[in-house]
């Protein structure tokens, strides 16, 4: 069967459409999950004892030390903690999960330990992300780290 280029054209289009209907059409949003876990992560500080004595006496976490090395566990995760270069003052900003029903008193419970830090220079501890559905407030340990 032989056809004309205005045929073979017209008959390439339906293909074409055919294959990319399903992506034309309207179909329900799916809700993407997916959770992300860190299982070890390695951070720079200049400080390790006083690194290990906050995790350890502060936030109450199980601590293990070596001569380079302060090992942080959190959960599942591990956070280790090595020099950094003295002349520089590296810092990070990470988050531990706290379940949303227990927000208020896992804030409760550290605030007598370390200052909480306000919000954007007012009053308020706790702010609301919307866009990702979470709630969080924010403190420092000795390495200047935004936790």
């Amino acid at each position: 069967m032989e056809l004309t280029r205005r045929e073979f054209l017209q008959w390439s289009a339906t293909v074409i459409a055919a294959m990319h209907a399903p992506l034309l059409t309207a179909q329900p949003r799916r809700e993407v999950s997916a959770k992300v876990e860190i299982r070890h992560t390695r951070l720079h500080a200049n400080n390790l004892a006083e690194q290990a004595a906050y995790y350890r006496d502060v936030l109450m976490l199980p601590v293990e030390t070596s001569t380079d090395t302060v090992r942080v566990s959190a959960g599942a995760s591990v956070i280790e903690f090595v020099p950094g270069d003295p002349a520089q003052r590296p810092f990070y900003h990470f988050a531990f999960t706290i379940p949303e029903n227990q927000l208020e008193s896992a804030m409760a419970w550290l605030e007598p330990r370390c200052p909480i830090l306000n919000i954007r220079d007012t009053p308020e501890k706790i702010i609301h992300f919307k866009s990702w559905n979470a709630e969080s407030f924010y403190f420092n340990d000795p390495a200047g780290n935004i936790l």
